[in-house]
């Protein structure tokens, strides 16, 4: 029988840890015998390098993925952080902003020695309250959802990277967050057949489904979908016929020990449910070794388990086979060369602050507010008063979860407005690029002068970041009331006050204010707002 440590990926945490230490940490899973690793963090060379070490460490093929929803930069240090999927969707021509998305977001990762894209993310953002969904999908419409998540996996894939569906068979209905809970989706089986129409968009072609740490009892789910054969196997591999990898969600998350377990079930023991329900890869467990031995255990006294082991390592090699080619360390990276179709053709890897990036995100920014508001007049005025002229506050709205450190939250502590600086942190990308279109950057005014002691060489328009985003462990989706009374504070004391959302554009609808959505927190969106801003202030202005 194939050892099943074959089906574990391990993490790789370099955003934890020095290279050095990740080493050594991946190199005694490899004595376990893991099929491969899922990486976080890092700057490029690093994980270049490390990437080429594992490799020639482990003598054999290895899958080597990373989430790369919004590029390679979104985990990796050096590399493009693009604008995320639903983002993309509000671009003009939104096929072609995916495809070329993913074919950089291939690019970048062979470059590094990644051959596997846990993504796209083809859950439905149906549900305000989700806190983990969000930006990271292509929007409530299920059919658009498909036939962009299908662009996006064929241009990855034709990269020669394998992507990643996720997270079947939905999360986009979820009140709660798996990494804190097990999710469960109340939903009947009409409303769920919405969710999976993307799925089975991509059945054919995508090489992994991702099986979320959800329930859902109308499909005779109680406990989480990626330990429930009635799922895995009598839907998506039966009715569907899915014939590629299904891989779990982090194994270290509270969702897939859910379902009503008794404090004795183990990590090891709920990831052997998982392998019988049909699962062929278990991602990031926290005990590789201890995971290892309990399906090794489990399968020498059950034949069927064995089979299903041997079964999920066949068709893990087999895949691996079609994807197995890098660029690796030490060779040129290829450039992007997707013909007419691709916005960014002409971009190698690795320039993550290169104007076509500017470009593409300032093309996904729209204006957005209440119903009935008229959001782009409002914009219009906002530019008439600001003459080029602005000042950049700052109001974060990121709050640690339990047990999570600051650093990791992105921020804490009360929302509070703070002047964006050109030295790096938030606004900082904003500041820069305007400055770089000759506008004039102005700093705070005198405490307590109010806006009347403003003068002329003091900017009197101000632009607001909103910066709060879903993010695992915050357990909520939307502005905390805190934020949005400073927000409805800001507005009050200075009219000439113009809101950016870096988020989803419910941050703007639920505050009740109008403004500009930039879609997330990455400086390349900040950019795309200053460019947005440039070149209507200039059709605005005539100048």
């Amino acid at each position: 029988m194939t050892d099943p440590a074959r089906l574990l990926l391990a993490a790789v945490r370099l955003d934890r840890e020095s290279p050095e230490a990740a080493f050594e940490r991946a190199l005694a899973d490899l004595e376990v015998g893991v099929g491969g690793f899922i990486l976080f963090g890092g700057r490029c060379g690093d994980v270049r390098r490390l990437c080429a070490r594992l490799r020639e460490a482990a003598g054999r093929p290895l899958w080597l993925a990373a989430d790369l929803e919004r590029g390679a930069g979104q985990q990796f240090r050096g590399a493009a952080c693009l604008p995320p999927p639903a983002a993309l969707a509000h671009h003009p021509r939104p096929e072609a902003a995916v495809r070329s998305a993913a074919r950089l977001t291939a690019l970048e990762a062979r470059a590094l020695g990644l051959n596997w894209a846990l993504a796209p993310v083809l859950d439905l953002d149906v549900e305000p309250r989700n806190p983990i969904v969000g930006t990271r999908s292509f929007g409530a419409d299920a059919e658009r959802v498909a036939r962009l998540g299908s662009v996006w996996v064929e241009a990855c894939q034709g990269m020669g990277v394998a992507a990643c569906a996720k997270h079947f068979p939905g999360h986009g209905r979820t009140t709660a967050d798996s990494h804190m809970d097990l999710p469960v989706v109340e939903a009947d089986r009409e409303a769920l057949a919405e969710d999976l129409r993307p799925f089975r968009a991509v059945a054919g072609r995508v090489a992994g489904m991702m099986a979320a740490h959800v329930a859902y009892p109308a499909l005779g789910c109680e406990g989480p979908a990626s330990r429930s054969p009635e799922v895995l196997e009598a839907l998506l591999r039966d009715e569907m016929g899915f014939e590629g990898l299904v891989v779990t969600d982090a194994l270290v998350m509270a969702g897939f020990g859910g379902g009503g377990e008794t404090g004795a079930a183990t990590e090891g023991w709920r990831a052997v449910r998982a392998v019988r329900a049909g699962c062929d890869l278990l991602l990031y467990p926290g005990d590789a070794e201890l995971v290892a031995r309990t399906i090794r255990q489990a399968a020498a006294n059950d034949a069927g388990l064995a089979r299903m082991v041997e079964r999920a390592a066949d068709r893990s090699a087999r895949t691996l086979a079609r994807f197995g080619g890098v660029d690796g360390a030490g060779t040129d990276p290829p450039r992007g060369g997707g013909g007419a179709g691709d916005l960014l053709a002409d971009l190698p890897a690795f320039r993550p602050e290169a104007p076509e990036l500017t470009d593409l995100a300032a093309a996904c920014v729209v204006p957005s507010g209440p119903a009935g508001e008229a959001v782009a007049e409002r914009v219009d005025a906002w530019l008439a008063a600001a003459a080029g002229r602005v000042r950049i506050e700052v109001l974060t709205d990121e709050e640690p979860g339990e047990g999570e450190s600051p650093e990791r939250a992105g921020g804490a502590g009360a929302p509070a407005p703070e002047v964006g600086g050109r030295d790096g942190g938030p606004g900082a990308a904003l500041a820069r690029e305007l400055e770089r279109r000759d506008w004039r950057i102005g700093g705070p005014a005198a405490p307590g002068a109010g806006a009347a002691a403003e003068t002329a060489d003091t900017p009197v328009a101000v632009l607001v970041l909103l910066r709060a985003t879903p993010r695992a462990w915050k357990g909520r989706a939307g502005l905390s009331e805190e934020a949005r009374d400073r927000l409805r504070s800001l507005l009050s004391e200075r009219p000439a006050t113009l809101p950016v959302a870096c988020g989803h554009p419910r941050l703007l609808e639920e505050a009740g204010v109008p403004g500009l959505v930039a879609w997330a927190t990455e400086p390349v969106m900040e950019r795309g707002v200053a460019a947005w801003l440039d070149e209507r202030a200039t059709s605005v202005t005539g100048a």
